[in-house]
């Protein structure tokens, strides 16, 4: 075989590999990807509905995937410790609904690029189990069958 044939096989074979594996890639990165962020302490200041005096929970869930979702759950988790977090065994599983006057009611249909932000009352969680970091928020959606979970700080 000529040299130049062997080289242009060779590179043939590793631009076609290439490409499958960038497919494979894009493929397994496709769909909505939701980011969620919880953080407490919070106080509303000129929201109406919202005590000014309580501390709220504030939840943030972006969609920066391609696809869009549908949030169908809004619930906090409270793990013993981070073993337990690893293995998602929750001690206790809390289903909450956002009426707070925050934002939007669940569900609520999550475009690519696009917001939801929820909040709860503070008051429902011991102060310790949040300073300790023991207090996840977690955010269930229509593409996936697990909670997409968020420390809340």
């Amino acid at each position: 075989m000529d040299s130049a044939t062997v080289i242009a096989a060779w590179w043939g074979a590793v631009v076609a590999t290439l490409a499958f594996l960038w497919e494979i890639f894009q493929w397994f990165k496709s769909g909505p990807r939701i980011q969620v962020r919880a953080k407490a302490n919070m106080e509303p200041v000129n929201l109406p509905g919202l005590e000014k005096n309580e501390k709220y929970i504030f939840v943030e869930v972006t969609n920066v995937g391609d696809r869009a979702t549908t949030l169908t759950h809004f619930c906090a988790c409270i793990f013993k410790d981070c073993i337990k977090r690893l293995v998602n065994k929750p001690e206790k599983n809390l289903v909450l609904l956002n009426n707070s006057g925050f934002g939007p009611p669940i569900p609520f249909f999550l475009d690519s690029g696009q917001r939801w932000t929820g909040g709860i009352l503070q008051n429902q969680f011991d102060e310790k189990l949040i300073s300790d970091g023991k207090v996840y928020a977690s955010i269930f959606h229509t593409a996936s069958s697990k909670p997409v979970l968020s420390k809340v700080t």
